[in-house]
């Protein structure tokens, strides 16, 4: 059965068939999704700089894309505030995306690092509550003991990327624990540093799980989005190296400007081998 020649009007899909079944290779890519994921994960690991300009006839060389497929992906994230497109000035990156492990609080910040400085953190409560069932049965404490409930803002250059609340199981009261925050704000030390230094115990894991949603009002307003805007929400268990849990933290991240990202193994993904 001979393949239909595709017409005027027709998808991508059919032509890409249509090469398929005559056994040709695309001198260039039509489709503005997949141009759309290159350009995006450049973005995403730095390949495309703050303030660099984009032009469209370099950019169809680095991505072998069609030109009307590279500016239609261009517009895609010029309409989501990563890109800037202005008629005779060109289109330039306007905001990054901001890498971050699934087991980690927030990004990393290191010194001397092209990062260092834009992250910061304002504390919106930090206070001593009874765990009701739910909070102590994920913590292994008894009802009602006393826990710390930490409510966090993030801001990445200044704009909102995420609001974690956090319950932990500590004796220091409030003042005590904002006062030691601020000195791990400072230089945002990894995760197992920062652990040992709030819990006195040697970090063991973090347990996590990541679900699309949608924001309430309130949250939303915090990030500075619509209600109803879409986000990432993770719950985060932290223990030490004997398993025990000493922290339970829930996240909005505002989506557009974060990443999920690190290295997985087959160890790793609950699946054991036969």
């Amino acid at each position: 059965m001979t393949q239909p020649v595709p017409r005027p009007g027709d998808d991508d899909e059919a032509r890409r068939s249509y090469r398929v079944a005559r056994g040709r290779t695309a001198p260039a890519d039509t489709s503005p999704r997949r141009i759309y994921e290159l350009l995006r994960a450049s973005i995403r690991d730095g390949s495309i700089g703050a303030g660099e300009q984009l032009e469209e006839h370099m950019l169809v060389r680095t991505y072998n894309g069609s030109r009307n497929s590279v500016r239609k992906a261009l517009q895609t994230l010029a309409e989501e505030g990563l890109l800037d497109r202005t008629r005779r000035v060109g289109t330039s990156l306007a905001r990054t995306i901001v890498p971050i492990a699934p087991t980690d609080i927030g990004p990393r910040v290191y010194a001397g690092t092209r990062r260092v400085g834009r992250l910061k953190v304002r504390n919106l409560e930090c206070t001593r509550v009874t765990a009701g069932q739910a909070v102590a049965g994920r913590l292994h404490v008894e009802p009602g003991a006393e826990v710390l409930r930490l409510e966090q803002l993030g801001f990445y250059d200044g704009e909102p990327l995420y609001l974690r609340t956090g319950y932990l199981v500590t004796d220091r009261s409030a003042r005590e624990f904002l006062t030691l925050l601020d000195t791990l704000h400072v230089d945002f030390p990894p995760l197992p540093v920062v652990f040992e230094t709030v819990f006195g115990r040697a970090y063991g894991a973090s347990i996590y799980s990541v679900e699309a949603i949608a924001l309430q009002e309130r949250i939303a307003a915090l990030l500075d989005v619509p209600a109803e805007s879409p986000a990432l929400l993770r719950e985060l268990t932290t223990t030490d190296e004997s398993g025990r849990p000493f922290e339970l933290s829930f996240t909005y991240f505002r989506t557009g400007r974060v990443a999920l990202t690190g290295i997985g193994t087959f160890a790793e993904s609950g699946y054991a081998a036969e």
